[in-house]
């Protein structure tokens, strides 16, 4: 159990973190921020859901960067391989006015996350447990979301046929990948390759935004 003093050191230090990163966000927004994180540590403690779960490291290592893209999303976005919630979650917590879709493969993550948006209230949000290939939806996406797939192209195989003509997608990396780009389809074109500045941290990471080629 989260006591009251832990519980208030992760609120001071996650609204030092936002401040320091020029994020706003209201006070009910860090509550449930707060919450979250209380939730991945304790399932944590039985499921691997992350191999990081220390309050501060999630902060510095997940949130802030997942946060940070949020002025990419669109109207109805889809998280494929949404695994322990980064960044969809984040993305869903301050941006309640979109739609986000979460597909998890992966039972226990599935269940986890379900957990999450019914007690922070996410009712914009709908968890899918199945795997992202073999996922049909009625509807198709403005912007499809990944962060845990390790190939960009490999990605964009399994996800193609969720995604708008008109839509893109955005793979969050912690490189550049100019090799696996540099290999994309002749179906897909490169929009933009932006760099997520985390404020104190040196770690080098992007936001890869990729579209359907034009015909």
């Amino acid at each position: 159990m989260i006591t009251y003093d832990v519980h208030k050191k992760i609120n001071k230090f996650l609204e030092k973190r936002l401040a320091e990163n020029s994020i706003a966000l209201t006070e009910e927004d860090i509550e449930k921020i707060v919450r979250y994180i209380h939730m991945i540590m304790r399932w944590n403690r039985v499921y691997n859901l992350t191999a990081d779960s220390d309050a501060e490291v999630l902060i510095d290592k997940h949130i802030i960067e997942s946060l940070l893209i949020a002025d990419l999303i669109k109207e109805k976005n889809v998280d494929v391989g949404a695994g322990a919630g980064f960044p969809s979650i984040l993305l869903a917590i301050k941006r309640p006015d979109a739609m986000f879709t979460l597909i998890e493969s992966r039972g226990k993550k599935a269940r986890f996350l379900k957990d999450v948006c019914l007690a922070l209230q996410l009712k914009h949000v709908n968890v899918i447990y199945k795997r992202v290939e073999e996922y049909v939806s009625n509807t198709k996406f403005d912007c499809v979301l990944s962060r845990a797939f390790a190939n960009i192209q490999l990605m964009l195989q399994l996800s193609e046929h969720l995604c708008l003509p008109e839509g893109e997608f955005v793979a969050l990396k912690n490189f550049v990948p100019k090799e696996e780009l540099s290999s994309l389809s002749d179906k897909f074109q490169i929009l933009a390759v932006r760099p997520i500045v985390v404020s104190g941290d040196d770690k080098q990471r992007c936001a890869v935004r990729i579209g359907f080629a034009q015909k």
